[in-house]
């Protein structure tokens, strides 16, 4: 069965006797993903029991859903500025708790976001290319008008003017897959989104479904809450079966190493500070974090965009340093910021198993900031003290580097 791509459903006994039990009924398939469940049932009136299985109705499919999304329909970046800078974000500093200082910049700032880019309710299809033109869309409109009417009044003349159509809406079809991959693929600057054309194309691992079905104690689940509930449960305490780590289980036998002692020796000779402390970081610091940003990433529960948070860099920049000052005097992390949106993402095999998922954590903007800053504080303090021959987790540094060295 391997060679032919085959799989057996069936795993229990199929005849019973009194000396022997024998699975010789089988229930084949190349696509164990089209089925539900499949089981053995005695029938009390064979030595054979009868074996079944449930297919799925139809295969999972992408359909549309409505997001909350900010609209930018009517944005005026220059008034967006003006109304920020006339914001009273100095009332931030009259309180001690990191919580609230983070809570009383956000409702400020979402004030006046909320004026200039208001929520609004769109409806995504699922099945979208990404391909489409307006050109082309207006074109499908227009030939499923056709065909409409053609199956209204099934005359010679209206199935001549949808046929026309339907060979209009083909050619623009061709006209833009060419365009987008010619357009891809003549930004070499830019290879993750040259990838990302392509990927989908490389493989036939299909697009995951939006409706995402799991069986829990052999009863299959379909509640979104409930399934939500569920991952939520078992990425919590997934780590929970990992012994707890001590400082003796490593580094206590490489003590005399020639490279441990190597870095002991630079750092005496060279006066490193130790221990590591984090320090405040200043306000062109924060400018040119929040320059950096990545638009085209989503926003985290808090509903500020990176694109606008980005538009807004030079306004916010000092009252954003005084409460990530403020974090780090106080060694404390805002609740907040703690929170995530998370997204399972099917890895492989049993899709139906809650296991068999990925959490895909998306956090707000401000708390990647935040996380970059004192990133860069401990790469500056290690490349310090490390010798340059050690290229693991280093910025810059690579296989090709160590081997030159």
């Amino acid at each position: 069965m391997e060679i032919l791509g085959l799989d057996c459903l069936i795993t229990k006994a199929t005849r019973k006797t009194k000396t022997s039990e024998t699975l010789l009924d089988l229930i084949l398939t190349s696509n164990k993903k089209k089925t539900l469940a499949s089981d053995v049932v005695d029938t009390q009136i064979s030595d054979h029991s009868l074996v079944f299985t449930i297919l799925r109705s139809t295969a999972p499919k992408s359909r549309s859903r409505k997001v909350c999304l900010r609209s930018l329909k009517n944005f005026n970046r220059d008034k967006f500025i003006q109304d920020l800078q006339m914001a009273p974000f100095s009332i931030v500093d009259v309180f001690d708790e990191v919580d609230d200082k983070l809570y009383a910049f956000e409702q400020l700032y979402s004030e006046i976001l909320n004026e200039h880019a208001p929520f609004k309710q769109t409806v995504v299809r699922g099945n979208q290319v990404p391909y489409m033109t307006e050109q082309w869309r207006k074109a499908i409109w227009h030939r499923n008008k056709l065909w409409r009417l053609f199956m209204r009044d099934r005359t010679d003349s209206n199935y001549d003017q949808y046929k026309i159509q339907r060979n209009i809406c083909t050619s623009l079809r061709r006209k833009a897959i060419k365009e987008h991959f010619v357009k891809k693929s003549s930004e070499p600057e830019n290879l993750r989104e040259v990838w990302n054309a392509y990927r989908p194309f490389l493989h036939g691992k299909a697009k995951q479904a939006i409706d995402i079905i799991i069986k829990e104690n052999n009863v299959v689940i379909n509640d979104k809450s409930e399934i939500a509930e569920l991952f939520n449960g078992h990425f919590i305490q997934i780590a929970d079966s990992v012994p707890p780590t001590k400082e003796t289980d490593y580094g206590q036998h490489f003590e005399n190493h020639p490279s441990i002692r190597a870095i002991y020796e630079n750092n005496r000779t060279t006066g490193a500070q130790l221990p590591f402390n984090f320090v405040h970081t200043n306000q062109a610091q924060v400018e040119r974090a929040l320059l950096d940003v990545n638009v085209g990433k989503s926003c985290g529960h808090d509903m500020l965009p990176p694109r606008l948070v980005k538009e807004s860099a030079a306004v916010i920049a000092k009252p954003i340093t005084n409460i990530l000052n403020a974090f780090i005097e106080q060694g404390c992390y805002p609740s907040a910021w703690k929170m995530g949106q998370v997204t399972p993402l099917f890895k492989q095999e049993d899709e139906f198993n809650k296991a068999n998922h990925r959490p895909v954590t998306v956090l707000p903007v401000l708390n990647n900031i935040y996380e970059r800053l004192l990133a860069t504080q401990l790469g500056e303090f290690y490349s310090k003290i490390l010798s340059d021959f050690i290229s693991s987790y280093r910025k810059f540094y690579s296989c090709e580097t160590a081997l030159l060295r």
